[in-house]
Order: structure tokens, then C-alpha cells, then sequence
């Protein structure tokens, strides 16, 4: 069982989402919330959206859209000055994440016959360059931009299987970070705001639960949450890597992080916001 959970946390603290249910399908709205569940939508029209990223400057969002004919990417200026403006061209284009400097956004696409990661400015100049080349009917995720660094992590996936591999974009190399067995999955990981840890969601013991490494791994693996109905997805940090959100049947969670003197976490706590959109049999990751 794989999960899509249609939400991100700005640097700033906004956190941004698409409403709906667990069997939603076609028009969307995306919408800015406070942690006390007051919502404000953003100035685009009801559309298939998926995936919205706040850019770390808190000034841009990019999200995907898929009507079942043309999958695409577009970037918005939260300000509201213009209106959403489409990044691709070619073929079918998901999963967009943003680079650490604001200025480029990774994405999946089929446009060369493979499901390789690409990355474009995301002001639309120049043309989209190849990342990633998968092979033997594998296909790249883009999941997360290291801060301050030229790391992403992507998920490597095949079927319902796959694991977390992260790219050195200077060496234009790929390493393993996890991959527990070849029937489960490992996927939606989130880099910490300081890049030294790296959450993600596994369903190792059967249902989807929520882990946490070091980065660079040493051997130390965290299960932020046990049991309960249903999966835990969707792992993201706040901007102070204090807290750790995560998706469950659409409602959302809070854990609360200390580093000091030695990992801990707290029992989770369910904030004020519903109908977070989650596809659970979906194929986004």
C-alpha cells in the first residue's frame, strides 16, 4: 500500500493543501491553513492539482496537474501578482520538488520514454536537463532537496516496491539509503532543516509508519509511530526541525523533535485540520 499526501510546510511556518477525501478524484482547491484549521485558498481555479511545494523563500508554489490526458507542472507567486504559469511542455511531468536555492525545481517526467528525474528554472528559461536515468522498468521520485547542499533524495520504484536513494547532483552520483526488503516500500523522504536527519514512511511491520535516520546513516533508525487504523504518511519537518508532521486518513499530526542531549520524540498530537487530500492506493509518493 502506497500513499499521496497533497500537503507542504513553508520555511515560514504556512502550511499549504489540497482539500478532499481518501476516494477524491477530480477538481481541487489549494489552500493556505493555520495550525488553528483556518483555511484561505490561493488565487488559482478549481483544477486537478497534486503535490504543492512552497518554495524555501515562501514565495512560490509548484504543483502538478493531471486530468487523465496531459500531466503538468506549474509554478504560482503566492503574492497573487500573476497567474499560475506552466513550467512543461513535454510529455508527462509529476512530483515536483524544489532545489535549495528557489531557482530550479526537479520533476518526473516520460518525455524521453523513461520515468527519470529532470530539472528546470522555474522561471521557465532554458530547456528541462536530464537527471536521472532509471533502468529496467524502474522509475525516479523526486522527494526532497538536502538544505545547503547539491543532495536530493528519490525514490527508486518499481510496482509497489522501492526504496530511498540519494543523488549527489556535483559527483552525478546515486548511493542507497534504504531499501528494508524487496516487498515493502520505503519513500516520502523529507530532509530536516539542517540536513542531518532524514524522515520517511516504510511499511516494514505491514501498515505505513513513520521513521527517522541520521544523514549520513550510522546504523540508528527511529519509529516515530506504532499501529493504530489506517497508514502514517507523508513525513514533513516544521522550519525549526522541532516538530514532524505527518498524514493519517486525512487528518494531521504533530510530533515533537528534541536533538539534545540525544534523539526523542513525543507521542503524536492531531492538530485542527481536515480533509487533507490522500490517494492510499494511489501512485503518488
Amino acid at each position: 500500500i502506497t500513499g499521496t499526501a497533497q500537503f507542504s510546510v513553508s520555511d515560514t511556518g504556512t502550511l499549504v493543501f489540497i482539500p478532499g477525501t481518501a476516494e477524491s478524484t477530480g477538481q481541487f482547491s489549494i489552500a493556505l491553513v493555520d495550525r488553528k484549521g483556518k483555511a484561505k485558498t490561493i488565487g488559482v481555479p478549481p483544477g486537478p492539482y497534486s503535490t504543492p511545494r512552497i518554495s524555501p523563500n515562501g514565495k512560490q508554489l509548484v504543483f502538478g496537474t493531471d486530468d487523465g490526458k496531459e500531466a503538468i507542472v506549474w509554478v504560482y507567486e503566492l503574492s497573487g501578482k500573476s497567474s499560475m504559469q506552466r513550467l512543461t511542455f513535454e510529455g508527462n511531468n509529476r512530483y515536483p520538488i524544489w532545489s535549495g536555492d528557489d531557482e530550479h525545481v526537479l520533476f518526473q517526467s516520460d518525455r524521453e520514454g523513461d520515468g527519470g528525474i529532470f530539472r528546470q528554472r522555474a522561471d521557465g528559461t532554458g530547456s528541462a536537463e536530464r537527471v536521472t536515468k532509471p533502468e529496467g522498468g524502474l522509475e525516479h521520485i523526486p522527494n526532497s532537496w538536502k538544505p545547503n547542499s547539491q543532495n536530493f533524495a528519490f525514490v527508486e520504484r518499481v510496482g509497489a516496491f522501492g526504496g530511498i536513494t540519494i543523488y549527489s547532483l556535483q559527483e552525478k552520483q546515486a548511493a542507497l539509503f534504504v531499501r528494508v526488503s524487496d516487498g515493502s516500500m520505503q519513500s516520502s523522504a523529507s530532509f530536516s532543516p539542517d540536513g542531518r536527519r532524514l524522515a520517511y514512511q516504510s511499511n516494514e511491520t505491514g501498515s505505513m509508519e513513520i521513521y527517522v535516520q541520521p544523514f549520513p546513516a550510522t546504523g540508528a533508525k527511529f519509529q516515530i509511530t506504532r499501529g493504530g487504523s489506517g497508514n502514517r504518511i507523508h513525513p514533513l519537518w516544521s522550519p525549526d526541525g522541532k516538530e514532524l508532521f505527518y498524514l493519517s486518513e486525512g487528518r494531521l499530526f504533530s510530533v515533537a523533535i528534541q536533538t539534545q542531549p540525544r534523539f526523542t520524540f513525543s507521542n503524536p498530537v492531531q492538530l485542527p485540520i481536515f480533509g487533507i487530500l490522500q490517494e492510499v492506493l494511489g501512485a503518488r509518493i
